[in-house]
C-alpha cells in the first residue's frame, strides 16, 4: 500500500470520516485529493515556527480561507520522521483549493518536530491554526 493511501486513511480516522465503498463523502474525497497533490518538502526538524511562518509568509491571497490546519502522523518507520499535512481551510474546515484546482498546502516529511510543537499536538494528531 503506498505511502500517501495509508496516510489518507489515518486522515480519514483522524478527522472520522468515514472511507471506502461508494459511500465516500465529499470531504473525504477533498482530503484524498489534497494529500495527493500538495508539493512536499523535506526537512530534519519541523518547527512551530516554520509552521506557523508558513501559514503568515505563504498565506495565498485568497478570501474563503478562515484557518489552518495540520496534521501529522508518525511513519511505521521510526527512523523515517514524521508526516505533516499543512493545509489552508474555508470555514466549513475544507481545504481551500486555487485556480489551478490544487489545493493550497505542503506535505512535510521530518525527521522530528521541536518541543513547542509536541505540546502543541499534546496527546493528538490534528492542529486548527485560527
Amino acid at each position: 500500500m503506498s505511502l500517501i493511501k495509508r496516510f489518507f486513511q489515518f486522515l480519514a480516522r483522524v478527522l472520522h470520516i468515514p472511507i471506502g465503498g461508494t459511500g465516500r463523502s465529499k470531504q473525504t474525497r477533498r482530503w484524498g485529493q489534497l494529500i495527493s497533490t500538495l508539493p512536499q518538502v523535506e526537512i530534519s526538524t519541523a518547527t512551530y515556527s516554520d509552521i506557523v511562518g508558513y501559514f503568515v509568509d505563504d498565506r495565498p491571497e485568497d478570501d474563503r480561507i478562515v484557518a489552518g490546519a495540520l496534521l501529522r502522523r508518525t511513519r511505521s518507520n521510526s527512523d523515517a520522521g514524521i508526516l505533516l499535512v499543512q493545509s489552508f481551510l474555508d470555514s466549513n474546515k475544507n481545504p481551500v483549493y486555487g485556480s489551478a484546482k490544487k489545493p493550497y498546502g505542503r506535505l512535510i516529511l521530518a525527521r522530528n518536530i521541536d518541543n513547542e510543537l509536541r505540546q502543541m499536538f499534546h496527546g493528538r494528531d490534528l492542529i486548527i491554526f485560527e
